[in-house]
């Protein structure tokens, strides 16, 4: 049982939400834009090891596996037009098998009041991944679960619930042949900024509370059918013709377009 929060003043949550263009380079741009002219995007990672805290956790892992066969096509077309590459290409591969082969280590961050999942990767491995498919870097996303504090809004609104929700983030990194991390996501420089997570798998029911006249409320998870609908939402890609992405992906691609700028 959690308390309402009423909110005073909802202009203070449009401003975080909006924010300013920032980059996640880890190097000056004009060095990585010689450096990286041949991007590789690696198909989309689950992490199934990770915290994904969820009653029916093995139907939601197959449900996201799915989702990331049916938009990660979208990614490497918004990186390309996003950015100064020659090329930007999907590359082959099972993406269960890859993750097993190349990731070395998942470790929790908690920096500036926000956590997230960071990735490292097996260097022989990686370098010889990179080289195989003749590209000078490549960018690793992986679908990962973590519980993280959210202040999560009414649908009018007025008043929020901030809490532990379990919650579907998306942590991503391109890195070269030798190993070195280019760019990173989420990569967390000060209070400001705000995580944009794929899917939170809870919500408070605000409904019920009011309905029983209480301040108290309770968190729920979202069903099995409700997460397959906001996973099916789509719309008309803007850079795929005739090719329907997802809303809660195109959301957190253009997030890491935003932040390649």
């Amino acid at each position: 049982m959690k308390r309402i929060v009423s909110v005073i003043c909802c202009g203070f949550l449009l401003l975080a939400a909006f924010g300013c263009a920032r980059n996640n380079f880890t190097i000056p741009r004009d060095e990585y834009e010689k450096k990286v002219r041949v991007l590789g995007v690696v198909p989309l990672f689950v992490d199934a090891d990770s915290d994904i805290r969820y009653p029916e956790k093995e139907v939601l892992v197959a449900l996201v596996r799915d989702a990331n066969r049916k938009n990660e096509q979208e990614l490497p077309a918004l990186v390309k037009e996003g950015g100064n590459y020659f090329a930007v290409r999907l590359l082959e591969g099972d993406p269960d098998e890859l993750f097993a082969r190349l990731m070395l280590r998942r470790e929790r961050k908690e920096v500036a009041k926000s956590a997230f999942n960071q990735y490292a990767y097996k260097g022989p491995e990686l370098r010889e991944f990179i080289v195989g498919n003749n590209v000078d870097a490549v960018m690793l996303v992986v679908v990962n679960g973590l519980t993280r504090k959210e202040k999560v809004y009414a649908s009018n609104y007025l008043s929020y619930l901030e809490a532990d929700y379990a919650m579907l983030d998306m942590a991503a990194q391109v890195v070269d042949r030798e190993g070195n991390i280019l760019w990173e996501y989420p990569r967390i420089k000060n209070d400001s900024v705000s995580l944009k997570p794929l899917l939170v798998l809870q919500y408070p029911d605000f409904g019920e509370a009011q309905a029983n006249a209480s301040d108290e409320v309770d968190v729920k998870y979202k069903t099995i059918p409700g997460i397959t609908r906001i996973l099916g939402k789509t719309k008309n890609s803007p850079v795929i013709e005739k090719f329907a992405v997802s809303v809660v992906y195109e959301e957190v691609f253009n997030d890491m377009v935003m932040r390649m700028r």
